[in-house]
């Protein structure tokens, strides 16, 4: 699957990339000028080239629809999903700071308050999430990004799934049966 690579100044539609953020399996997110509202956002970009196959396309999609269900102030806020020049977009809240991840390889082992906060902030985001019968199924460090005023967000909804009243989970036709997705040292 080709990842796309932008540079400072190209545009997306009404969008200006400012920087890489980073990548992940399936698509690269930049950090971007809302021209149309005068904010920065984070564009998750999926290159929509003939490689891409409808599976991914419609994990793509279901990521935003699904994540765009919540607001809360732990789920980093969507605002648009959408195409132009060949590429899928979803436009979301930029979230200044770092991951918990780079914050556990820079400063080590969080201090049990801190460890506190962060975990409570976690589980009402998660539980957000539950409450619209969402499921993340990507819970890791690098998922959850910290500001410098404390405040936690938890992101990448990318194989999140709903459940219904049964009990049994929907959108295994997405993530097909006996496929991995998500990141085995989480598993």
């Amino acid at each position: 699957m080709n990842i796309v690579e932008l540079r400072p100044g190209q545009r997306i539609a009404h969008y200006r990339i400012i920087d890489k953020l980073g990548q992940g399996g399936m698509a690269a997110v930049y950090k971007a000028a809302d021209l149309k509202l005068g904010r920065t956002v984070a564009l998750k970009l999926l290159d929509l080239g003939t490689e891409i196959d409808d599976d991914t396309r419609a994990r793509f999609i279901r990521e935003a629809r699904l994540a765009a269900r919540l607001n809360h102030p732990g789920i980093a806020t969507i605002y648009e999903i959408n195409e132009a020049d060949g590429l899928g977009f979803i436009s979301m809240e930029c979230v200044e700071g770092w991951t918990l991840k780079q914050a556990l390889v820079e400063e080590g082992p969080l201090e049990l308050k801190r460890f506190f906060q962060v975990a409570r902030a976690i589980s009402e985001a998660l539980a957000e999430a539950h409450r619209h019968k969402i499921v993340h199924r990507d819970l890791k460090l690098a998922n959850v990004m910290e500001t410098p005023r404390g405040e936690v967000k938890v992101m990448d909804f990318g194989i999140a799934k709903t459940f219904g009243e049964e009990g049994g989970f929907h959108g295994d036709e997405i993530t097909g049966s006996g496929i991995t997705l998500g990141t085995v040292e989480y598993m």
